[in-house]
């Protein structure tokens, strides 16, 4: 398979993963609650709420022991590849018990002193916060594993082991509906188990698949490549925490000048940017394997060429979901929201468009990590994101209106972009005028395309049916211009190739 069968193959894997988690995932939640109680859900949502907390370090640290492994199988050198993932098992379990040791220590003052949990619950939620810790431990150590997986482009064992989860967790829903236990004991007990044995789902996987992974030599330990290691996924995770406090520090400020109304708009936003934003975030998983072999292997333009292709595609299937939906928030909230808060409408299609603004080089960050120049990416774009916190506190000081602070979120995102534009032409030769051409000029007839249907549909008064007419319309208008228009000859050549195969498959 080529690597733009490949790509597209391991896409259409992780968009089949995500249907089939998320159906089951809801249908779990419904279970579980109605199993447990608001009482006991709230408990464990609250002292489990520590993997969700971390989910950002796991992600950081994913990421950075990728990039060396692409790197390194770009380059062809297996002896270094071993290196690499027998380091990173041994970093990664010092972190393990690094961060459990520290959660164990802090989790357990604010159980006894912060947290408002009913006294003849406290022991069972001391319980259910060990299982949590566990399920990190399990949780950090498993990051060298799936980050083989996706350094190999074998994202269909991620996908197997995901789906399999999620119905582990569907059979624990239903089993608790049963138990003459206590349930929520069992809940986080099992919980933790589900964890145990997907990181042993990946562990054997990969020690059957991956030569990098069978053999596990002390003596292959290295100082520098670990301190290297260290370093690069350092810069990471303060990329990761300069988004979290871009996004909680807007929210604080909402709250102190315009109250829990306005946080709670702002935060349903932030759910529905977070729910779209995966579909763009699915093809970027695909694609960075081949940006950072690209680079490993010594072919500088091609990886510049596929960040390029990173951004734009990233771009294009963001745009594909967000634009009909900002032209729909409204019907679209009342449905999936018994009250809206007011504001909502309003912060969802602001915060869209900042996603779209930082979609527009999302690739380039990708470019950033296969070339270790992470460092200057975190703390030129980092810095240039974080302005919104001062600029924002001014506006409501000011007491300028909330939609103006949201629009300043969105041209701050703009700006970001550009810094990381500007850095890339410093410091990778990426040309400005190619960028141009192969981002923004590509992109403009689509998404024009797409604004004016959905603005001719949504000036129809055919409630509750309009919907229907601006998705149908922006698809019909979008699409094509994508393909005559964003499209290179290559690329229009595989989707030629797919089109024949799909319609062989139904003539055999």
């Amino acid at each position: 398979m080529n690597s733009a069968n490949r790509v597209i193959f391991n896409t259409l894997v992780l968009y089949l993963k995500m249907a089939v988690t998320m159906v089951v995932s809801l249908y779990s939640v419904r279970l579980v609650l109605a199993a447990l109680g608001e009482s006991d859900y709230g408990i464990f949502n609250v002292i489990g709420g520590v993997v969700a907390m971390l989910s950002f370090f796991q992600t950081a640290l994913s990421v950075s022991t990728q990039r060396y492994l692409s790197f390194y199988h770009g380059k062809g050198d297996k002896n270094l590849l071993i290196q690499v993932f027998n380091n990173s098992v041994a970093l990664h379990i010092a972190m393990g018990i690094i961060v459990v040791g520290l959660l164990e220590i802090i989790g357990r003052i604010f159980i006894d002193y912060y947290l408002q949990i009913p006294n003849d619950r406290i022991d069972v939620a001391k319980t259910i916060f060990h299982f949590s810790c566990a399920s990190v431990f399990f949780s950090i150590i498993g990051v060298p594993y799936t980050a083989v997986i996706n350094a190999n482009e074998r994202l269909i064992f991620i996908a197997v082991i995901s789906i399999l989860e999620s119905f582990e967790k569907l059979g624990l829903a239903i089993f608790l509906s049963y138990t003459g236990y206590d349930k929520l004991f069992v809940f986080g007990f099992f919980m933790a188990v589900i964890m145990f044995v997907s990181f042993v789902f990946y562990f054997i996987t990969c020690k059957r698949k991956f030569d990098e992974c069978r053999h596990f030599d002390i003596h292959s330990m290295n100082k520098s490549l670990l301190k290297d290691l260290m370093g690069f996924a350092s810069w990471n995770v303060v990329g990761s925490l300069t988004t979290m406090s871009k996004n909680q520090g807007m929210s604080i400020l909402f709250n102190i000048f315009k109250g829990p109304t306005v946080n709670a708009a702002y935060a349903v936003a932030h759910q529905v940017s977070a729910q779209l934003q995966f579909f763009s975030a699915t093809m970027l998983r695909a694609m960075n394997p081949q940006i950072m072999k690209s680079e490993g292997c010594g072919n500088h333009p091609r990886m510049l060429r596929l960040s390029l292709t990173a951004s734009k595609f990233g771009f294009l299937l963001l745009a594909f979901f967000a634009i009909p939906c900002i032209f729909e928030m409204d019907f679209i909230l009342g449905i999936w929201l018994k009250n809206v808060p007011k504001h909502t409408a309003y912060f969802c299609d602001l915060i869209l468009v900042a996603m779209l603004f930082d979609q527009l080089t999302v690739g380039v960050n990708s470019a950033f990590q296969a070339c270790k120049l992470v460092k200057h990416s975190t703390i030129f774009v980092g810095a240039t994101k974080l302005l919104i916190l001062p600029v924002g506190y001014i506006l409501l000081k000011m007491e300028m209106s909330v939609y103006t602070v949201v629009l300043g979120y969105a041209v701050v995102e703009l700006l970001a972009g550009w810094v990381r534009v500007v850095l890339a032409k410093k410091m990778m030769k990426l040309s400005i005028l190619s960028y141009v051409g192969n981002v923004y000029l590509k992109i403009f007839v689509p998404v024009l395309l797409s604004v004016l249907g959905c603005f001719l549909a949504s000036e129809c008064e055919i409630e509750p049916y309009r919907i229907i007419l601006t998705m149908s319309l922006s698809t019909l208008l979008f699409l094509p211009s994508v393909y005559f228009c964003s499209m290179d000859e290559n690329e229009k050549q595989i989707v030629r190739n797919m089109m024949s195969k799909i319609k062989r498959g139904k003539c055999a």
